[in-house]
């Protein structure tokens, strides 16, 4: 496809296929608050877009503006990234397709994360998950604060795998920037597979509670994890203009459950002391040292916590984005960090026996917790808003990695690009990206029946990629910084004379997670305890080496290669 061009970095926003660029002399003039009436973006954007080599093509519907406004009191209260989604653009979708998509970062908030924190309790117990948090805490926010201002200087929906090709050197720039783009797909794909096996499972426990006759399998899980996906692809290909009422019913859910779910427990369910929840470690695998212990069971943490690498993806079509992603970055993860240790918190005082929650028929420590606190009713409404926030994150996560699958497909970084790349002519949405992302759960999904921690599994899959993404991006940003001092674009939001500090920490910190997110639950392994999230992650990357040797490196030139490089 080929790509649009600029004659200066002052150059007018290009129109959509409708006009002629001849037209363009007719479009309004910048009004004084910077806002470009006839695309909705500033004229910073614009700049930044010239500078990438990528038009700014996006506009944002008076639908969205109406709905952003309406949201603006909710999201002083939330931690939801509430960006102007086009999702495709409507340069290449033909038609003026608009959705207002609040990207909640749920893998982060309370309520989902304590749904995942099997592992860290099993590998650490209730100090140990505590402790654990708070040190992903620290460390990811190094992580962050490097990305933010990446996203700052480079606003992309590349994310990643742009940053790598254009701050690494140019004789490895595509190779990397390729290999970069495949990790970060599959990160994504695999966040989507958790999140949609997150609710699955939670439907399968909410049967098991409520008819105690009934006896789970996993096959009958895998079944179920299916049907969901069923689901999910059906809202996405032919609900997706009723996204944005959608979301916004489910950001006020989504605080009133999590309010209604810490109180009731302060007030009803028996506590532990202070000296039992921040003290007391746990060493179910059988790893012999706290620390070890500690170590292993950090993913659940760790997986709590990630999600605001979301927003870079979205930046092109964003206001003002070299301000306002970075802004939203931090801010979302600060507010994330605190609401997810609130809830984390609460429920830890909750547990008063960790192996009774970790035995659990349903899987699920917080529905023991729930259990001890409230009737079947109560039970039964608290694990409905568990669930109900659970399915809008992962029908809101799928919407995202298919629109992340399609781009990265539109600059032929994936085999059968032009295939993916398509979009339906009557919906108007990215089809086949849609189909492949929930084809991607299903397989997923088989593991459950031959793994009892296959859902750990995937976790490792989505939190290993990610971390090589991060490595690789942070990892070319600190030796271009290093060996190029003063050469960075300069951006709104950077970190100025503490760059390198930030860049080697942040650095030190993903390889650090990139190494222990491999290890198996337990110490003694078996084809049932194995963490597959291995194998998977080797074989992705042996697969991606082998797709540009033999074909990308013909055909994918590595984002850099459109920038206007002053």
């Amino acid at each position: 496809m080929k790509e649009p061009s600029y004659e200066d970095e002052n150059a007018p926003g290009l129109a959509p296929p409708s006009r002629g660029q001849d037209d363009d002399a007719d479009l309004p003039n910048d009004v004084d608050d910077g806002y470009h009436a006839y695309l909705g973006s500033t004229f910073a954007d614009r700049k930044d877009m010239s500078r990438l080599g990528r038009a700014q093509e996006l506009k944002v519907s008076e639908l969205a503006e109406i709905l952003v406004r309406q949201a603006d009191l909710l999201e002083k209260f939330s931690h939801a990234i509430n960006l102007q989604f086009h999702c495709p653009p409507a340069r290449y979708l033909g038609g003026n397709y608009d959705v207002s998509l609040r990207l909640v970062i749920a893998q982060s908030e309370g309520l989902t994360e304590f749904s995942a924190c099997t592992q860290g309790l099993g590998d650490g117990g209730l100090a140990g998950l505590f402790w654990t948090y708070l040190s992903t805490f620290i460390g990811l926010g190094f992580v962050y604060m490097s990305l933010a201002e990446m996203a700052s200087m480079s606003p992309t929906a590349g994310g990643q795998y742009h940053w790598v090709s254009e701050f690494s050197g140019t004789k490895y720039q595509k190779f990397l920037s390729h290999q970069t783009g495949w990790m970060s797909t599959l990160s994504l794909q695999a966040g989507t597979a958790s999140s949609v096996f997150l609710v699955g499972t939670l439907l399968q426990s909410f049967i098991t509670v409520n008819y105690p006759a009934y006896s789970p399998t996993r096959w009958q899980a895998t079944l179920i994890i299916i049907g969901v996906t069923v689901v999910i692809y059906s809202l996405n290909m032919w609900a997706a203009e009723a996204m944005p009422v959608v979301q916004n019913v489910m950001l006020v859910i989504h605080i009133a459950g999590c309010l209604a779910i810490v109180i009731i427990i302060w007030v009803l369910s028996p506590r532990n002391t202070t000296d039992v929840v921040f003290t007391q470690f746990l060493d179910e695998g059988g790893w012999g040292t706290t620390g070890l212990t500690l170590m292993v069971g950090q993913s659940s943490a760790i997986y709590g916590l990630i999600g605001t690498d979301m927003a870079p993806h979205l930046a092109e079509e964003v206001r003002d984005a070299s301000r306002t992603v970075p802004n939203t970055m931090i801010s979302s993860f600060l507010l994330n960090g605190f609401l997810g240790m609130v809830v984390l918190v609460t429920f830890l005082f909750a547990i008063t026996n960790v192996n009774d929650a970790l035995n659990d028929e349903t899987g699920y420590p917080f529905v023991w917790v729930l259990r001890q606190t409230v009737s079947l009713g109560g039970l039964n409404g608290l694990t409905t808003i568990v669930l109900v926030v659970c399915f809008s994150s992962a029908t809101t996560f799928n919407l995202a990695t298919s629109r992340a699958l399609w781009a990265f497909a539109r600059d032929e970084g994936v085999p059968f690009s032009s295939w993916i790349a398509r979009v339906h002519p009557k919906l108007h949405v990215p089809a086949n990206a849609i189909l492949v992302t929930c084809g991607f759960v299903v397989v997923m999904s088989f593991i459950d029946i031959g793994s009892e921690i296959a859902f750990d599994a995937i976790v490792s899959l989505n939190v290993v990629s990610l971390m090589f993404t991060f490595m690789m991006s942070i990892g070319c940003v600190l030796v271009h910084r290093v060996r190029h001092p003063g050469s960075l674009p300069k951006s709104p939001f950077s970190l100025g004379r503490w760059g390198v500090t930030v860049n080697i920490v942040g650095l030190s910190w993903s390889t650090f997670a990139f190494f222990w997110c491999f290890w198996p639950n337990t110490s003694s392994v078996t084809t049932q305890t194995f963490n597959w999230g291995v194998l998977m992650f080797v074989i992705t990357m042996f697969a991606s080496i082998i797709d540009y040797m033999v074909r990308a490196r013909k055909s994918f030139a590595g984002p850099v290669s459109k920038m206007h490089l002053s």
